[in-house]
């Protein structure tokens, strides 16, 4: 048997600029590594929550953040908040001469008045709310509330109005005698009279507005809170929800405010509207802010006998009304506004538009007797509580 050699086949060989290129993927390869060995293994950065508060509209505001890195400056933050709510409550407050609210209101004329934009989109939102509950809640409610004594020159008349009063300021009310435009922004009166409140709206847009803010600055885990308006995202430090609380609905003169209930909140906005915070005492009526605008009226019982005098309040159960309505939403203005159009609807009409609308509602009838239970009214959107 032959035992010759058997012939490799030869070993191409590689060109020096072959080796120049993986020596240089290999160089490339090691310095990402030891890049990503770095970012895991360094120290990492001291996170800190900041508590912020201030006035604002009248009221209280409270933002709380979580874990925000220790390099941000508090003091910064906290003047960009104050920087955006002092805005907003300088565009819509009734309380405030040279607000633009305040000058459209003094103004007769039926052509556009021009706005800035974050009025034009509260108006947007307001008309949208109207409409949804037949007017249930409506800005145009201004002059009602001057005569009722909750504007900015609160009277102090010892005497409810009378019908034929209620019934001639009515001329001057409706949310359809309202237009806005986003383009330019600009809103407008079909009657010369036509004059707008936005309270039961603003608090809750600045709610936005604040956390809007938050947003653009990459600050996604927060609590910001006005006047008992609520809105939140994320987290707090540990993965641990946010928790609103919904107040036990006790007049003041009872005791000091407790929690009733509590709500995990998921990225989301709580708006509460209720009668046991801001009313008017009259010789013979104990009445609330929340004027139904399509009677004119507010909405509270008689707290003594009234006699010889014509009034149209409206006159609830003396033993059990509706203490307060609380609204979840996506965001705190649409909140805020349905919470007190819900109040002005009732128990029937609000309980049937939360269904259809798919709402998420509490509502909270308050007895006569302390000794007997709230009654809760929700709809089955609303999440179960604490």
């Amino acid at each position: 048997m032959s035992s010759e050699p058997i012939n490799k086949p030869a070993e191409p060989e590689i060109s020096l600029a072959e080796r120049v290129f993986w020596l240089f993927v290999r160089v490339v390869i090691c310095v990402v590594l030891i890049a990503l060995f770095i970012w895991f293994v360094r120290p990492k950065p001291g996170v800190v929550d900041f508590d912020i508060s201030g006035d604002t509209m009248g009221t209280l505001y409270h933002v709380i953040l979580a874990g925000v890195p220790e390099y941000e400056d508090k003091t910064a933050v906290e003047t960009e908040i104050q920087r955006e709510l002092d805005k907003i409550d300088s565009l819509m407050s009734t309380f405030k001469d040279d607000s633009e609210v305040s000058r459209f209101n003094v103004s007769e004329s039926t052509d556009w008045f021009t706005v800035s934009a974050e009025t034009a989109e509260v108006v947007a939102l307001a008309i949208d709310v109207s409409r949804l509950t037949d007017g249930a809640f409506d800005v145009t409610v201004a002059p009602l509330a001057a005569l009722w004594g909750f504007d900015s020159k609160a009277s102090h008349a010892q005497e409810p109005p009378t019908q034929d009063v209620i019934d001639n300021t009515l001329k001057s009310v409706g949310w359809q005698h309202l237009e806005v435009r986003r383009e330019p922004p600009a809103i407008k009166k079909s009657l010369p009279q036509l004059q707008i409140d936005l309270s039961g709206i603003a608090k809750g847009y600045a709610v936005d507005a604040v956390a809007a803010l938050l947003e653009r600055k990459k600050i996604t885990n927060y609590l910001v809170e006005i006047g008992g308006e609520v809105r939140t995202s994320g987290t707090k430090q540990a993965g641990v929800a946010w928790v609103a609380g919904i107040e036990n609905p006790v007049l003041d003169d009872q005791k000091d405010a407790t929690v009733f209930t509590k709500v995990e909140m998921k990225n989301n906005a709580l708006a509460t509207s209720g009668d046991y915070r801001s009313y008017r005492s009259f010789d013979t009526l104990r009445v609330s802010h929340i004027i139904d605008p399509r009677t004119g009226s507010p909405l509270e019982r008689m707290t003594t006998e009234v006699a010889g005098h014509s009034t149209s309040v409206s006159i609830i159960d003396p033993d059990e009304h509706l203490a307060s309505v609380s609204i979840l939403a996506p965001k705190c203005a649409k909140a805020d506004a349905l919470a007190t159009a819900m109040f002005v609807l009732g128990e029937t009409k609000a309980t049937e538009l939360a269904e259809k609308e798919k709402i998420p509602m509490l509502m909270l009838y308050r007895n006569k007797n302390v000794n007997t239970r709230i009654r809760t009214v929700e709809s089955k959107t609303f999440p179960k509580t604490r």
